[in-house]
């Protein structure tokens, strides 16, 4: 792996990479997505991945079989498809299958993102939550309504990291746009590993060794609605509330980040309040911000779960949108410095 030797200076040549922003983000061209990739692209692709944190492909229109196929290959670029527990949980040919989220039927490792799929899932809930619900997750900051109606959707429009409630979370995504509306749904982007950068000295201090709860229950209140009392309770011994560095350190860069979210964290293990709120806030500040407007079917956003979280804008009631969603299973985090 070409990361992270002089990686300012590489010279892309297989892939184009146009950046966004001097830190955050890159759009990759001159690859086909469907097609072969040889072994210089998939090392490139991964080398923009670690120096952008997210790149955004346009118009590839992959088939749901070759964005299964993608998420392996990359994986075992990355040496992640090793017998971890995650896999032994919930997982299918070595990619993680979401455990609370509707799935694909025949395909259980690709899960459908918004309100009207317009095909088969399995028996798992079309929608996180319901206008007006009592269910609706218990985040009281860093999102907009879950309850503006006819507003049916998943509740993504909170910043967060993919399935951080696992001991070991996905460390990257790949999510494709099947249906668009005309105006809205883009996606934002924020860089968790700057936002822990430029904390102060005496913050950094106080975060060394300290570890914050993830808990899917938080997130996904409804669930209880669609089992049995004893799935229900089975569900919650297998993945119990989980304890994670505050600060982990990525196995590939070695950059310290932020590991704090709205959507599954839910408190410090030192039970400091303030602070988990001055933390989990730093999502929301737009130095450390992309925001990728989605322009055709087909466009595709792969993004280093491990460094940054994301925000999908609700901001098109009355209107489609589609996306599928597919992650890698991940290692377990490990403090920063």
């Amino acid at each position: 792996m070409l990361y992270p030797k002089d990686v300012a200076e590489y010279r892309y040549q297989d892939i184009v990479v146009k950046p966004m922003s001097l830190l955050l983000g890159a759009e990759v061209d001159n690859v086909d997505l469907k097609a072969n990739l040889t072994d210089l692209q998939e090392i490139e692709i991964l080398q923009a991945l670690h120096q952008y944190k997210v790149c955004f492909f346009r118009g590839q229109n992959i088939s749901a079989r070759r964005q299964v196929e993608l998420v392996k290959i990359f994986s075992d670029k990355l040496g992640i498809t090793s017998d971890s527990e995650q896999k032994k949980k919930s997982s299918k040919d070595g990619i993680f299958v979401h455990p609370f989220l509707p799935q694909k039927k025949g395909q259980e490792n690709i899960w459908p993102v918004g309100s009207s799929v317009g095909y088969a899932t399995t028996g798992r809930p079309l929608r996180s939550v319901s206008d007006k619900s009592v269910d609706s997750p218990r985040v009281d900051r860093g999102t907009g309504s879950w309850l503006r109606p006819p507003y049916s959707g998943t509740s993504a429009n909170v910043w967060h990291a993919d399935n951080t409630f696992l001991r070991e979370p996905s460390s990257f995504t790949i999510l494709q746009a099947k249906r668009l509306p005309e105006f809205g749904g883009d996606t934002c982007f924020a860089d968790m590993g700057q936002a822990y950068a430029d904390l102060s000295a005496e913050v950094k201090m106080k975060l060394r060794g300290l570890r914050v709860v993830h808990d899917w229950r938080q997130a996904f209140p409804y669930f209880k609605r669609t089992c049995t009392l004893d799935e229900y309770r089975s569900l919650e011994k297998l993945y119990p509330p989980v304890l994670h560095p505050v600060v982990r350190k990525h196995p590939v860069t070695g950059q310290n980040v932020l590991y704090v979210n709205r959507a599954f964290s839910t408190r410090l293990e030192n039970g400091d309040r303030n602070m988990f709120n001055f933390l989990a806030d730093k999502a929301s500040v737009p130095e450390y911000q992309i925001r990728f407007k989605w322009q055709n079917v087909g466009d595709i956003a792969m993004w280093d779960n491990r460094v940054l979280q994301h925000y999908a804008v609700n901001d098109y009631i009355g209107e489609q949108r589609l996306m599928e969603h597919t992650a890698s299973l991940g290692e377990k985090p490990i403090f920063g410095n």
